[in-house]
């Protein structure tokens, strides 16, 4: 009788905890898809609220191991690296015209790390090693392994920030660990490497017009990072003033001898317009549903 008993104690306590973490996963789709759609900047604040406890509860019970993050679909973005050891899912809130915030998780074997926003995108922090609780907020979009010489593996990260009504960010980030310890930003992109004064940046920022569609990314077949060359102009939005739009040319980093050296013209051909990449397609697709706005056409 008394193993019956317990084997019933079992089975209750495994339906409860199945029920509960069924729960908290409904309850994070609801407000999470509240948080990104929602159409009054209120109610997305009010969403996100209610999400992030709920997101830091989620990852605390593992629950994410269970489904994937599947449960978070349209409301975070997740990538995953190449070696299958490094995870980042990534969300992004519209509080208003003027402000948007960012929140994610880098998981690595398991172990979860929460970024910290508590910087502005805007601030000149291309040469600055980062951590968890000195991060400026981007929703990720891809990651890429890479391997030096020596066989140590850090990754590229590649984000975007929508900063405020006139203008957005594009970052490439490097995502490094020391054990569990992670750190953002590495010194690798090497500027000038023939000049007297060698510049050997941790990161790549991009501000743009935010009316405009700015790609960088990771191209396999060149093994270069590749983004638009960004050219001043007097922006078209009421208001604006002057601002960077991309004229069609590229430019980015050529990963050769274990070392990441800029060129800054990566094609003899100059567009009118400025090609649409699939990121950006993809990118067209989920405006709607990952930034919480309407899509914009890109003026020129």
């Amino acid at each position: 009788m008394r193993f019956n008993v317990v084997f019933l104690m079992v089975i209750f306590g495994t339906l409860h905890a199945i029920g509960q973490s069924k729960e908290l996963v409904d309850d994070l789709s609801f407000y999470g898809d509240v948080m990104v759609n929602a159409f009054q900047d209120k109610h997305r604040v009010r969403a996100k609220a209610t999400f992030e406890p709920l997101i830091d509860e989620y990852i605390q019970t593992e629950a994410y191991l269970n489904d994937d993050f599947a449960s978070l679909e349209g409301c975070t973005r997740v990538v995953k690296s190449e070696d299958g050891l490094v995870t980042i899912v990534s969300w992004q809130i519209r509080e208003s015209e003027e402000k948007h915030s960012y929140g994610a998780y880098v998981i690595k074997n398991g172990v979860a790390t929460k970024l910290v926003e508590s910087l502005s995108i805007d601030r000149d922090d291309q040469f600055d090693i980062l951590d968890k609780d000195n991060w400026y907020g981007a929703l990720y979009y891809n990651i890429k392994d890479y391997t030096d010489n020596k066989g140590n593996t850090s990754y590229f990260i590649f984000g975007y920030n929508g900063f405020d009504k006139f203008d957005s960010f594009k970052v490439l980030d490097v995502l490094h660990f020391e054990g569990d310890q992670l750190t953002l930003g590495k010194s690798m992109f090497i500027k000038n490497p023939e000049g007297e004064r060698k510049d050997i940046m941790a990161r790549i920022k991009l501000k743009y017009s935010s009316d405009s569609q700015v790609s960088i990314n990771y191209n396999p077949g060149m093994n270069t990072i590749v983004y638009d060359h960004l050219i001043a102009r007097m922006g078209q939005l009421e208001g604006q003033g002057p601002t960077m739009v991309p004229d069609g040319s590229y430019e980015g980093f050529i990963i050769e001898n274990d070392q990441i050296i800029y060129k800054a013209k990566l094609f003899d051909h100059v567009y009118e317009t400025a090609p649409l990449t699939e990121e950006n397609r993809k990118k067209e697709k989920s405006d709607k549903n990952i930034v919480g706005g309407k899509k914009r056409k890109t003026k020129r």
